[in-house]
């Protein structure tokens, strides 16, 4: 039980910091960016500023409450999917904490 604890300490421990991670990245483009762009390899490679209100490539755009709300319940049926999985496999336990980390990133966005 307490190795279990410890675990779950630890995946919010990296998901927080994935999460903050994620913030900081975005309020820099924000600032850095905007209304500018930004050549890594001529002809290549381009940052270039912009925002999307929907999904995956302006689906839903505009919808965010929906957005929100399908996110949240996203979130809580993928927690409690893990609370009854109490999987131990490494790479499972990666691929949560990137999934749950940017899911909480996208509703922190909206």
């Amino acid at each position: 039980m307490k190795r279990r604890i410890l675990e779950c300490v630890i995946m919010l421990a990296i998901a927080g910091a994935l999460i903050a991670l994620d913030l900081v990245t975005k309020v820099l483009a924000a600032s850095n960016l905007n209304m500018h762009s930004i050549t890594l390899i001529p002809n290549l490679i381009d940052f270039i500023y912009t925002e999307n209100t929907g999904a995956a490539f302006g689906m839903l755009s505009n919808n965010t409450w929906f957005l929100i709300g399908f996110t949240a319940v996203f979130i809580v049926a993928f927690v409690l999917f893990d609370i009854f999985n109490h999987s131990k496999n490494r790479f499972y336990r990666i691929g949560y904490v990137l999934v749950l980390a940017g899911a909480i990133g996208n509703l922190v966005d909206r």
